[in-house]
């Protein structure tokens, strides 16, 4: 007899002190109270959830969201998510698909027109009942967890997801939109990069480095030219270094390639290795972002290096050389830039 099947008849939800008792018996794991309380809300306790969560981690530490709010959807998850879809009426499922899609608490008329049902209030109804929706005092409605949407989600066919998510950009605006439109593009789209491109820069000058990253990638995805993907890749690393997103940015710097890095790919790896501590990569990295931006002429590219030089020298108590990095060897970029240098971004 498989244990899981009796952990989960539980029909009340799971509280911090259950989950780890369920973790004990499924995995010999000790969880920390904060990984307990964390598993408990984002899967709102639902013992099906969590005990799909438990079986499906290969660590602990997947069981809760990462730092940008991604979550982890095991096979075991998927599965038991698609058992509780499959228990519900087709407009409630189609309800709670449109809710997934659009990641945020919505007034339930809006949510009715964009999934297309005609019975709103009774599909809710149909998915509160399920464990599938939240229906908020307001009236709002949303996603009962951070993991069951995440898990409807990612279990949407390619198609039905583009769809949906064109169907959200009437009812969204500003970045969200923008997040919309990115995900229901199935082709490449100049027009679309360029918007999300300034939206990126927009949110750097304002301090909103990971929704930067994230508009850089969705950039990224809709762009057909590899010279412009390259760029996005390593701008969106250095803006998860700025975010102090280490795992993030060194997921991303996985990806780029080694072979040819040019001046902003030493610049974002070097920023990468000097927020790690690999005092030495990011040194030879650094000075090779700021040569190359020299010899490119490009000087705002000159000035991020120089700049970058000259935070990892003051770190390590060397004055003169962040003066150097700062002043001189920036000032002697900028001048053999010369009046047709070109910027190279914020």
């Amino acid at each position: 007899e498989d244990p899981v099947a009796t952990a989960i008849v539980r029909l009340d939800p799971f509280d911090a002190v259950a989950v780890a008792a369920l973790a004990r018996r499924l995995r010999s794991w000790q969880l920390a109270d904060d990984l307990a309380i964390g598993l408990v809300g984002s899967t709102g306790g639902v013992p099906l959830l969590v005990a799909g969560a438990i079986r499906g981690a290969s660590a602990p530490s997947q069981l809760v969201p990462d730092q940008d709010g991604r979550s982890t959807v095991s096979v075991t998850v998927a599965a038991a998510v698609a058992r509780m879809l499959g228990s519900v009426p087709a407009d409630a499922r189609r309800l709670v698909e449109a809710s997934a899609v659009l990641a945020e608490p919505v007034d339930l008329l809006v949510l009715g027109r964009m999934s297309e049902v005609p019975d709103a209030a009774t599909a809710a109804a149909d998915g509160a009942r399920a464990g599938l929706l939240r229906i908020d005092v307001d009236g709002s409605v949303c996603c009962a967890h951070d993991l069951l949407m995440a898990a409807v989600h990612r279990g949407l066919s390619p198609a039905r997801r583009r769809d949906l998510h064109r169907l959200a950009t009437a009812w969204t605006t500003g970045d969200r939109q923008l997040a919309h439109r990115a995900a229901a593009c199935a082709g490449s789209s100049p027009e679309l990069v360029a918007e999300l491109a300034a939206a990126a820069d927009a949110a750097r000058a304002a301090q909103r480095h990971q929704l930067a990253a994230a508009h850089r990638l969705r950039a990224r995805g809709v762009c057909a030219d590899a010279r412009v993907r390259d760029e996005l890749l390593l701008e969106a690393v250095i803006d998860r270094v700025t975010a102090q997103d280490l795992p993030g940015a060194d997921e991303l710097a996985a990806t780029v390639d080694r072979g040819d890095l040019g001046a902003l790919g030493c610049l974002a790896l070097g920023l990468l290795a000097r927020e790690t501590g690999q005092v030495a990569p990011a040194r030879r990295l650094l000075r090779d972002a700021l040569d190359q931006a020299v010899v490119a002429g490009d000087r705002r590219l000159c000035e991020r290096a120089g700049l970058a030089q000259a935070v990892l020298a003051v770190r390590l108590n060397e004055g003169e050389a962040a003066v150097e990095a700062v002043g001189a060897r920036a000032g002697a970029a900028q001048l053999e830039a010369g009046p047709g240098h070109r910027d190279h971004g914020p």
